[in-house]
């Protein structure tokens, strides 16, 4: 579109007067609807919940993970402890069985 066709069309959305600046913004997506703008306004809403529930679901997962990791930690030291009292309990009775 030329400089001219546009300038033709501008004239004649000002001799429309407020409805051409209207019909204008409309069409150039400066205006939205409200039925659009409730539309959209829901679409943000329901993305927003979905975001915030899986958000959620993270932080249970790496809550889990850390639980889990704690749990282990206990398990090798339980283990170790366990050995060391094996050991001396073998020494006990190494030493004290009559030979």
């Amino acid at each position: 579109m030329d400089a001219s066709a546009i300038a033709a069309v501008l004239d004649d959305l000002k001799n429309w007067g407020p409805l051409g600046l209207l019909v204008a913004a409309l069409i150039s997506g400066q205006v939205v609807p409200g039925w659009a703008y409730r539309k959209s306004e829901r679409d943000c809403q329901s993305w927003k919940g979905l975001y915030e529930s899986e958000r959620e679901a993270h932080q249970h997962t790496r809550d889990a993970y850390q639980i889990q990791g704690e749990r282990l930690q206990v398990a090798v030291e339980s283990g170790k402890v366990t050995e060391q009292l094996l050991r001396e309990a073998r020494s006990r009775v190494a030493t004290t069985t009559p030979e």
